[in-house]
């Protein structure tokens, strides 16, 4: 006779009821969070990114990294394509291994791995150099995230990451509007 599994969690997010282990809400994807203090999955809640979110983040970011490293740092150092080449990869590898490019801050997206913590330089370097491999196929990879449960692109696939939107508890945000 087999057990079926303990339901403890509910979502912040959804009030859905999750199993104990679960990491992501089955029915809203919003991230079960463990808050120090607080029973796991009553704290902060992350959910999925959405694509529009993401591409303004990647927006941001290019017009960032073009206008910064390309730009300024081509003409006034003259380094020319030294620059305009490593440069950018430089940023989106050290910014997604870290836990998000400045883009996706000011955003209020992260870049995690499944127990919610930033990937680490070695994911962050498989993330940005299979991004490359996304862009390069008529950017089908970026646009799997359309059609995926967990709106993974290729390389969060690749690199065991997800890109989320972090919410405040609802505690916080009551304090904040005092």
């Amino acid at each position: 006779m087999t057990s079926a599994p303990a339901i403890s969690l509910r979502c912040p997010s959804c009030d859905a009821l999750a199993p104990e282990d679960a990491v992501f809400c089955e029915t809203c994807g919003a991230r079960l969070v463990s808050v120090p203090g607080m029973a796991r999955g009553t704290g902060t809640a992350e959910e999925f990114a959405e694509v529009w979110t993401r591409f303004a983040a990647l927006l941001v970011d290019w017009v960032l990294v073009w206008l910064s490293f390309t730009f300024i740092l081509t003409f006034l150092t003259g380094t020319g394509m030294v620059v305009a080449v490593f440069a950018p990869g430089v940023y989106f590898w050290l910014g997604n291994s870290l836990g998000g490019t400045f883009g996706k801050r000011i955003s209020g997206l992260a870049v995690v791995d499944e127990a919610g913590n930033p990937p680490g330089l070695a994911r962050g370097l498989v993330r940005y150099l299979v991004s490359i491999v996304s862009a390069v196929a008529v950017y089908v990879g970026y646009l799997w995230m359309i059609w995926d449960g967990k709106k993974q692109t290729w390389h969060d696939k690749a690199a065991g990451t997800y890109v989320v939107r972090r919410r405040r508890p609802a505690s916080t945000a009551s304090h904040d509007r005092r």
